[in-house]
């Protein structure tokens, strides 16, 4: 039984009444205490204080919760000889642990928030995005606060203020309550900036916040990976004192239970977006409706073209469209795990200022052809898109700000017929610049995640 994803209209399995598949210990995650806002009082509320939490019982639901990822991970030997995906799977599981162990343990208090990268090069989930640096904090609508700092270089920057947690595992349960970005924020001459969070009115570089709000979230595209800088931004509560002497128990309670949520609800969450592209026929995409983009905390007005690749080591996938009049857009591939493949050192993916256009007969942008190839081994295609030994996968195109809706075309082709496919004019590169290009990516990515 599937239903449609109200946020990308993905095929995914129907939940139960409370918003998530059960497993064997959903009775005892049931029974826990609301991970909703940071306010220890949510616990005294409920008849949870210091003297009655069991340390021992946080740690123990902590480690089912570890325990129940093998489920997610799990491969059938004899479908993966090679070993590949099941080796993918346990760096898939440490990966949204320790994605897990950021967000909710060490960057879950809103009264001295701090970002973090929820998602980096090394530590991927949720179809993230290969151009994309993630920022994350936590806040409360109980507070106001204010972000300081350089706003960097990428093509574009989008700060969101929203509501409930990517914990939850429901996209019904988290939202966005305000945004602004590169469009309309205000910097200073020196390329600094402030923008203020919380009620009262609105005035320059202002997201509204309510009682809902749970997180800020910042996302920077770069187009020229050599040259686009990240933004060193730093968040303060107004107002702010010293942080507690020592952690308070029910507030690790709130954090752990959380985290428990993140590897149980989450993991179940992207493994049914993730299955549903998969499922669908190969070499297919669909595309959302940019206009709801951010009202579950996606980007708001871009396109999200989604689905999948199947492509043999004798065949190739060629994806046409035209060149998008938009901010920003990008084409990337991603696993069974819903984890973008490795563009760090390899070209899984290609953005608008890396990809090299065919141009049109009649010479004018708005008819200019994007061709890329998807093939194992390098065909010679300036526009390759490295699979990385995988014969499916996930494939997204994003598209920002633009000015009509996409329609790309996927051809499944014999490798030994795709010259014939593709136009003389294709451009190629040959071992030296294609080794050139590696290089660069390389050194592109290690500069916008410094550490």
């Amino acid at each position: 039984m599937y239903q449609m994803c109200q946020l990308c209209q993905v095929s995914q399995a129907s939940q139960a009444s409370d918003g998530w598949t059960h497993c064997d210990h959903s009775a005892r995650l049931a029974a826990d205490v609301s991970t909703q806002g940071n306010d220890p009082q949510d616990m005294q509320d409920k008849g949870v204080t210091d003297s009655t939490v069991d340390t021992g019982e946080i740690w123990q639901r902590l480690c089912r919760s570890v325990e129940n990822l093998n489920r997610r991970i799990m491969v059938n030997a004899d479908e993966d000889p090679s070993g590949t995906e099941q080796a993918q799977g346990l760096r898939y599981a440490a990966d949204l642990l320790a994605a897990g162990i950021t967000v909710c343990i060490e960057h879950g208090d809103a009264d001295h928030p701090e970002f973090c990268r929820m998602i980096d090069h090394s530590m991927k989930w949720g179809l993230d995005a290969p151009d994309c640096l993630y920022l994350l904090a936590s806040i409360s609508g109980r507070h106001r606060y204010r972000i300081t700092g350089h706003a960097g270089s990428a093509a574009h920057m989008d700060i969101q203020a929203n509501w409930g947690h990517f914990a939850e595992g429901d996209i019904s349960k988290w939202g966005t309550i305000s945004s602004i970005d590169s469009t309309s924020l205000v910097t200073a001459a020196d390329g600094t900036v402030e923008i203020t969070l919380g009620d009262g009115t609105p005035g320059t570089n202002h997201l509204a916040l309510d009682q809902r709000a749970e997180f800020v979230l910042v996302r920077q595209y770069f187009g020229d990976w050599s040259r686009e800088r990240p933004a060193n931004l730093t968040i303060e509560r107004i107002g702010q004192g010293p942080a507690p002497d020592a952690p308070q128990i029910t507030d690790m309670q709130q954090r752990y239970a959380r985290l428990c949520d993140w590897l149980d609800k989450s993991g179940a969450l992207w493994e049914q977006m993730s299955q549903g592209m998969l499922t669908m026929e190969p070499n297919t995409v669909f595309s959302n409706d940019p206009q709801l983009s951010s009202e579950r905390s996606g980007m708001r007005g871009q396109i999200y073209c989604m689905g999948n690749f199947a492509c043999a080591p004798d065949e190739a996938v060629v994806i046409e469209f035209v060149r998008p009049r938009a901010k920003f857009w990008t084409v990337g591939l991603a696993n069974y795990y819903w984890q973008s493949l490795d563009y760090e050192t390899r070209q899984s993916s290609l953005n608008m200022t890396q990809v090299q256009i065919d141009d049109s007969q009649h010479g004018d942008v708005g008819d200019d052809m994007v061709r890329l190839v998807i093939a194992h081994g390098d065909p010679g295609v300036a526009n390759w898109l490295d699979p990385c030994g995988r014969h499916t996968g996930t494939l997204i195109i994003r598209c920002l700000l633009a000015d009509a809706p996409i329609s790309p075309k996927l051809t499944l082709v014999a490798r030994t017929g795709l010259d014939d496919l593709l136009p003389q004019a294709t451009r190629r590169v040959d071992r030296k610049t294609r080794a050139a290009r590696l290089r660069a990516r390389h050194a592109g990515v290690l500069a916008r995640y410094t550490r």
